[in-house]
């Protein structure tokens, strides 16, 4: 968010749609910010509130394994959010992204990264991850590629679970259902941003307890 947008939103931090310079165009909840911190740093503890609410919002628990697709802000929040409780981590890295500035920081926080090529060696490097797992494995697709969307698609183990919080995505695919969602009693969610007040009110837990991670870490 820009530094007016901050000072047109009287100091509130908000998860919301379109930003102009200068205003915002919507109504959205805003999060009281932090008078401590400076603005680059409300900005990284925004990100990890991100990464926060998705693993909650996935019921990830400790000794789980989850799968993160993309090299960007929001996969590097969710993979020290999930390092945090205690998950074993994997990143697949699409081939557009293999030069992103993220990828060195996902080298320091995910256990496994994976060159998404369509080689043969991708997909089992992924099942032997998978396979080694002891609890739950969670994907969560972070970038919006449609082929990476289907991979994890179809690896849904017995009650597996896919994250899907990318609203920007403009691809799509067609998957069959029956036989890899209700056969196997796995569950897609929809991350999104606050739309409720409550929902508000749990994405500012969330950013207080990245405040904390911060300053413990």
């Amino acid at each position: 968010m820009p530094p007016d947008s901050v000072t047109q939103a009287n100091r509130l931090f908000g998860a919301i749609g379109h930003i102009q310079t200068g205003h915002i165009q919507e109504s959205c909840y805003g999060i009281p910010l932090n008078a401590n911190l400076d603005l680059q740093s409300h900005l990284s503890c925004f990100a990890l509130a991100c990464g926060l609410s998705i693993i909650e919002k996935a019921r990830l628990e400790l000794g789980d394994t989850i799968v993160v697709a993309g090299a960007n802000r929001l996969a590097h929040s969710i993979l020290i959010a999930a390092s945090r409780q205690g998950a074993r981590t994997a990143c697949v890295v699409p081939t557009s992204q293999q030069e992103a500035s993220y990828q060195l920081g996902l080298d320091e926080v995910a256990d496994m990264l994976l060159d998404f090529n369509y080689c043969a060696s991708y997909e089992t490097d992924l099942d032997a991850f998978v396979a080694s797992s002891r609890g739950r494995t969670v994907y969560i697709d972070a970038i919006g590629l449609p082929e990476l969307v289907y991979t994890m698609v179809s690896r849904l183990g017995q009650f597996g679970t896919l994250v899907l919080p990318c609203q920007e995505a403009t691809g799509s695919l067609s998957i069959d259902i029956c036989r890899y969602i209700h056969r196997m009693s796995a569950q897609i969610i929809y991350w999104t941003r606050p739309e409720k007040l409550k929902d508000a009110i749990a994405f500012e837990e969330c950013y207080q307890r990245a405040i904390n991670l911060f300053r413990s870490k």
